[in-house]
């Protein structure tokens, strides 16, 4: 009896020590990024939903991650406080590291006639990922950095 327990703990063993490894990661750390979804988007200026734009942090899962959006105020013509308001944000905080928060973005009826521009960027990042699309056949792309939103009368 004893003979067949050291056989079974001796057959069994390499799949218990196999079941303990560590995860593949998917990227390398030097290539966690973080990244809009798109790079542009629409809203009304009398909606009642804010605009919703996504920013994912393609990571580990880890520390807590915080994200700061900027508006490019050179290149945007929608003005905070008169035009349009964050919502959520400009600073996401992303609790395990890792995963997407929705930047909330509600325009201010009045204000500004006409159509409007709000240029978005990724300003900084509390992990020091990089800024933009970094997998695949984008690899060397720095696209999805900015998000160009377009606030419509």
């Amino acid at each position: 009896m004893r003979k067949i327990v050291f056989i079974l703990f001796g057959f069994m063993l390499p799949f218990f020590l196999q079941s303990c490894d560590d995860e593949e990661q998917i990227l390398p750390r030097e290539d966690f990024f973080v990244a809009f979804q798109s790079t542009s988007g629409t809203v009304q200026k009398n909606a009642a939903a804010p605009a919703a734009i996504p920013v994912y942090v393609a990571a580990e899962r880890g520390d807590a991650v915080s994200v700061t959006i900027g508006v490019d105020t050179e290149n945007s013509t929608a003005i905070e406080g008169t035009d349009f308001e964050f919502v959520h944000g400009p600073e996401l905080n992303f609790p395990i590291g890792a995963g997407y928060d929705t930047l909330r973005i509600q325009p201010i009826p009045g204000g500004t006639e006409g159509n409007l521009i709000l240029e978005l960027f990724l300003q900084n990042n509390s992990a020091g990922y990089k800024m933009g699309f970094f997998y695949g056949e984008e690899a060397d792309s720095t696209s999805h950095d900015r998000f160009l939103l377009t606030i419509i009368e």
